[in-house]
């Protein structure tokens, strides 16, 4: 039986109380308020630095994500170890120089994405390509980035706005599970229409780093290769400025989405008492969702998605939903059954109780392909994200208020509870979600 309680925010002094008593063991499968704090704090404090996928910090996340699945019985998904790595390649421009006609352009009026070590051209020796004042911005930067080729591009001022986008978009480089081509694109804001003289000069510096998935499964008894997978990303978006500057410039990230991962270690702490798993239980936690899902993107080309059941992608469960306390909403519910089989499930145990998993109250946000869900629904497997936060109007998103003392931890144990209530059908194997129509590869570009 689920109890709800009533919702209850918990404060920094709360926090400090919290660990200065010493707390009674509870069972592995008790979900409590207390765990579901000491799995936030650690991983949300300030020494993760925001947990950015290619800083430090995020290895002292990764490393507890590790020992509390070991500690929760989880076997290693990837051989012996719990962590997947994979290989990123980030490219940052140097200094460019651009000049037309024996004038220099204003920094602020070009900007330069590629992976060319170096990069020298004058009018005879690249591309250029235009963008008057009636074009489709969009659709020609497109083009040019899936064709790969270097090219100075021309810009009408009329499309400042757009450019202006991509140029900010693009400022601090661009990154890539594949090594790119060495070539460049060069998008430069003018109604310059003649050019008798073309300098650009600069380059890109590459930088390869190592990340990590981090993964652990409980083994089902009678089809083992049968996978529900409970997800949520580790990474956040790190710091900026000096952390010892006197003013805050961590970005903790403890709603986005260390209360996901928490969420993601207390479901395999329960599982791992109960006995009648049929089907095995992969519990993962991405890298690099925020530089574009490219943890899940990764993972998603290393399995066989025919054996992915169901994927409950935990995403923002720290503040309580517009439908109210320790209730939670689910993206994508049209695209498959899975939303109404939970549904299901709940009825008996909350039948004097209005509460149902809603669907997603914001498509304008479209947020079914802005989570890892999303790598594997483009595979087939029925993968939503499962939220509570009103992100329409959540002022601490992607800020450095993303504290843990923003968090709502009762209203938050409660989702956790349900979905651990939920999701037991189709473990057992009571119940299998339809598949979901595979979406089309995301386009890789040669350039961002």
């Amino acid at each position: 039986m689920i109890t709800m309680r009533k919702s209850g925010q918990t404060t920094l002094s709360a926090l400090a109380l919290f660990f200065a008593q010493s707390l009674t063991p509870v069972s592995a499968a008790e979900i409590t308020v207390e765990q579901v704090l000491a799995d936030v704090v650690a991983l949300a404090s300030d020494n993760t630095l925001g947990r950015a996928a290619d800083g430090d910090g995020i290895k002292i996340a990764e490393q507890y994500i590790s020992e509390e699945f070991k500690a929760a019985g989880l076997q290693p998904f990837f051989g012996q170890s719990y962590l997947q790595g994979f290989n990123l390649f980030h490219y940052q421009a140097d200094p460019f120089s651009v000049a037309i006609n024996d004038t220099a352009i204003s920094p602020e009026q070009f900007f330069a994405v590629g992976s060319a070590d170096n990069v020298d051209w004058d009018q005879d020796n690249v591309t250029i390509t235009r963008i008057e004042k009636d074009d489709d911005f969009r659709a020609i930067v497109t083009g040019l980035n899936s064709r790969g080729e270097n090219s100075l591009v021309l810009v009408d001022s009329v499309h400042q706005q757009l450019f202006n986008g991509f140029a900010n978009y693009l400022k601090s480089g661009t990154k890539s599970l594949t090594k790119r081509n060495g070539n460049a694109l060069v998008l430069v804001l003018t109604d310059t229409q003649e050019i008798s003289q073309l300098s650009v000069k600069g380059g890109f510096t590459q930088q390869q780093v190592t990340l990590n998935n981090v993964a652990g499964v409980l083994k089902g008894k009678t089809r083992p290769n049968e996978y529900v997978v409970f997800s949520a990303h580790h990474d956040h978006i790190g710091f900026q400025g000096e952390t010892d500057s006197g003013t805050d410039t961590i970005y903790n990230g403890a709603n986005d989405d260390a209360s996901g991962v928490s969420a993601v270690i207390n479901l395999a702490r329960f599982y791992r008492a109960m006995e009648n798993r049929e089907r095995s239980i992969l519990f993962i936690t991405f890298t690099a969702e925020e530089m574009g899902l490219l943890g899940s993107e990764y993972f998603g080309k290393t399995i066989n998605a025919d054996e992915m059941i169901a994927m409950f992608n935990i995403e923002m469960i720290g503040k309580a939903s517009q439908f109210g306390p320790g209730k939670m909403w689910m993206t994508g519910m049209e695209r498959s059954n899975l939303g109404e089989l939970l549904n299901r499930n709940l009825s008996e145990p909350l039948k004097q109780s209005d509460y149902r998993i809603e669907a997603d109250p914001y498509p304008d946000y479209q947020l079914f392909y802005r989570s890892d869900n999303a790598s594997l629904a483009r595979l087939g497997v029925p993968a939503h994200s499962i939220s509570s936060t009103q992100i329409s109007n959540d002022q601490d998103y992607h800020q450095v208020s993303d504290e843990i003392s923003t968090l709502d931890f009762a209203q938050m144990t409660d989702i956790i509870k349900v979905l651990s209530h939920v999701s037991q059908p189709i473990v057992t194997a009571e119940q299998t979600p339809k598949r979901i129509q595979p979406l089309p590869a995301r386009s890789q570009g040669y350039f961002f």
